[in-house]
């Protein structure tokens, strides 16, 4: 790797690159920006009844006890996981609009069921992983409503569900891959760095002040020595050999070998690299 080269294009092309960089950094940041994430929302609702059964100490065993609503999580947990449900929420969500799942809350204590209810969605933006949490919800009391109101079941004997916690604010939990926006910056940048060597290679002065091809000057000088001609090779006969020919070393003019000195040779011969 020729790193002084590399340097003085880069020092002579510094503007070009420079704006290489911005187009390399606006491409990989609006890549990132436009690229899915994933957003989490989860709600809570607690189990309880008309006659608020959390207010007093109920007999044991009635249908107002603690543990006998704890015991309907897990059950009402798979009533939103069902077709029934899930139907209603994607029905008014519309499809693809993300994923829904309830499940019922284990105390880490003690191990036993709470009468809790949790929804878990995601989606791809915020607002529409709250949406699913909220009608998620509002599915199964409307759901579970209709199903006690044709059981003939009393008011103050209903299961409710009330909210404790509405899924709101979302949170991501998947964010958009670093890994393509550095490799279009990479690439990008890479692309900018190759044009501004070709435009180099097309521009001579550039490439005679960088050392790749002889100055314009120092081959002009050696085409002046020879009165305005380049020395010129001839044809000859092969030894022993008149079907053959061979290519002779290029005839000197006599200003050469009067000015040449013995050890160098002329201009012309130290820059064409050739010496009779």
């Amino acid at each position: 790797m020729d790193l002084p080269l590399i340097v003085g294009v880069m020092r002579r092309y510094k503007k070009f690159v420079a704006f290489g960089v911005v187009v390399a950094l606006a491409l990989a940041a609006g890549s990132y920006a436009t690229a899915s994430k994933t957003w989490e929302s989860q709600a809570e609702v607690l189990i309880t009844q008309g006659n608020d059964p959390y207010g007093a100490v109920p007999r044991a065993g009635s249908a107002g006890n603690g543990g006998f609503l704890a015991s309907l999580a897990s059950v009402y947990a798979q009533v939103a996981n069902g077709t029934a449900i899930q139907q209603s929420i994607y029905r008014t969500a519309g499809p693809g609009a993300g994923t829904i799942q309830a499940a019922e809350v284990i105390d880490s204590a003690t191990g036993n069921p709470l009468p809790l209810v949790t929804f878990t969605s995601e989606s791809t933006t915020a607002g529409g992983a709250v949406k699913l949490t909220t009608q998620a919800v509002a599915a199964l009391a409307n759901y579970v409503t209709t199903q006690q109101s044709q059981a003939g079941v009393g008011a103050d004997q209903r299961v409710t569900f009330e909210t404790i916690r509405s899924g709101a604010p979302p949170v991501i939990t998947g964010g958009a891959s670093k890994t393509v926006p550095m490799l279009i910056f990479a690439g990008v940048l890479a692309a900018f760095i190759v044009m501004a060597f070709m435009r180099e290679n097309m521009n001579p002065k550039t490439a005679a002040a960088l050392g790749r091809v002889p100055s314009q000057d120092l081959a002009m000088r050696a085409v002046d020595e020879h009165g305005g001609q380049r020395p010129v090779r001839t044809l000859v006969p092969a030894e022993g050999n008149t079907n053959r020919f061979q290519s002779s070393p290029p005839r000197r003019l006599a200003a050469d070998r009067a000015t040449e000195s013995p050890a160098q040779g002329s201009v012309s011969e130290r820059l064409l690299g050739w010496r009779q």
